[in-house]
């Protein structure tokens, strides 16, 4: 969790700051982090779980899922169609490549 906390700094930093690139960054540490909480919600319910209680077992899996994937989904989407987004870093981008062939 402290990696991910790191890496959560990192990329905000990146996007507070405008550095080239930063979107990527943000959206590789959102499927990174949705990636590892999914993997620790199973494994916590693989080992956690009682055989005798599979219905209530399936009710509170599909309950723990739905935040991450849905904070995933938003900030995802947000960075892939967000016009403030584009302007901010394609735009920023662009003008960087322009200064380095020039």
């Amino acid at each position: 969790m402290v990696l991910i906390a790191i890496y959560s700094f990192y990329s905000g930093l990146r996007l507070w700051s405008i550095k080239e690139g930063a979107v990527r960054t943000a959206k590789t540490f959102l499927i990174v982090q949705l990636s590892i909480t999914l993997a620790i919600l199973a494994l916590q319910q693989i080992t956690l779980s009682q055989p005798d209680n599979i219905g209530n077992f399936f009710t509170h899996v599909r309950g723990q899922f739905i935040t991450p994937v849905l904070y995933f989904s938003v900030w995802y989407v947000y960075l892939l169609k967000s016009r403030r987004v584009y302007n901010t870093f394609e735009q920023e981008e662009i003008r960087m490549m322009t200064h380095l062939a020039a």
